[in-house]
């Protein structure tokens, strides 16, 4: 027989689990009449408390009642300083706000230095009592990261990391671009453009590539897609020139510079919640990060510590954004059309 859940217990009262979980411990605003009727609810359903459950949360609320001895988790800056900016912000940002919320530090450590040896960075996380990392996505050049993996759990986000094969969260990137291609059909448009470059393929894993292959399979309408690539910008001028083409899809924020689009429009598959003005797919990376960095304290709690025999990967789906409110970024910046935005994969 399954063990009765706070969820069946809070829909029979018509309260919200986070009520029920309060009353059941006698804490909380709610009045006592309120808790009478939710413990009676419990019993007359059989509920047990789950052992594990309780001591977790009680280690969770313990720890916030610390201020400064929280754990740490490493968040390996791979992009540039970590005292600067942590390598892909938008993830950090998910994943910061995740550690708080379960009494963790998240701290951003160098790793963009050559000289800093996967060696040296094993001794410092060894040092500092540091058992969970959490690793953005990596130069492609770099392929594998040989740190002390018995003694840590980790996630990975993207596909760049090839050794070892850890538990990873990647951003939908197949989803999204069916995603924005559906949403490009249902505006009625007939002839649609998509301009990438083979490295940021690769970090990608080719999922773009496999929703173009896909998606004339999944519907009947006239709309017509083609693919071009920054290794051949003859072909995507001669379309632009020809006014070929009614949208332009690529992964950074503008067109690259060779391209003047005159009236045909621009699409980006890699925007961030901070990327106003521009039309596309909200990758989402706030909600990756948080993800990973919740799936992280999971392994840690289980002491589930060095590679996995069995890697797992969330998904994380993005969702369309087409308000166009908004000209530029909050800081005014504006990336080309041929790098990537920061916070990708």
């Amino acid at each position: 027989m399954s063990r009765v859940t706070l969820k069946e217990i809070a829909e029979k009262a018509g309260v919200s689990t986070m009520t029920v979980s309060r009353a059941l411990r006698n804490q909380g605003r709610t009045s006592k009449e309120t808790i009478d009727r939710i413990q009676q609810i419990a019993q007359e359903l059989g509920y047990i408390p789950d052992p594990r459950i309780s001591e977790l949360m009680s280690h969770m609320r313990d720890r916030k009642k610390k201020p400064g001895a929280e754990p740490v988790i490493a968040y390996l800056s791979t992009e540039h300083r970590a005292d600067q900016s942590p390598a892909f912000p938008a993830f950090f940002q998910g994943a910061n706000q995740a550690a708080t919320e379960l009494g963790y530090k998240l701290d951003p450590l160098n790793f963009w230095d050559p000289s800093m040896s996967d060696a040296r960075m094993s001794d410092i996380l060894e040092a500092r009592g540091i058992e969970g990392v959490l690793i953005p996505p990596t130069h492609l050049e770099v392929g594998s990261l040989n740190l002390t993996w018995s003694r840590l759990a980790a996630v990975a986000f993207g596909s760049t990391l090839i050794e070892p094969d850890l538990h990873r969260v990647l951003n939908d990137h197949y989803h999204n671009t069916l995603l924005a291609l559906e949403q490009l059909e249902r505006e009625g448009m007939k002839s649609v453009g998509i301009l990438l470059g083979s490295d940021i393929s690769k970090r990608l894993d080719y999922q773009v590539q496999s929703a173009l292959h896909v998606y004339p399979n999944r519907t009947q309408t006239p709309m017509k897609v083609r693919v071009f690539f920054d290794e051949k910008p003859e072909d995507v001028t001669r379309a632009v020139q020809r006014q070929e083409l009614e949208v332009l899809i690529g992964t950074g924020l503008t067109p690259p510079p060779y391209l003047d689009l005159g009236n045909i429009e621009w699409c980006c598959l890699l925007l961030n919640t901070r990327d106003k003005g521009i039309r596309g797919i909200n990758i989402r990376a706030d909600l990756a990060g948080e993800a990973a960095l919740r799936f992280l304290a999971g392994q840690l709690l289980q002491r589930n510590l060095g590679v996995p025999t069995h890697p797992l990967q969330i998904m994380v789906k993005g969702e369309w954004s087409g308000d166009g409110s908004e000209t530029t970024p909050p800081d005014g910046s504006r990336r080309s059309g041929g790098a990537a935005p920061a916070e990708q994969m």
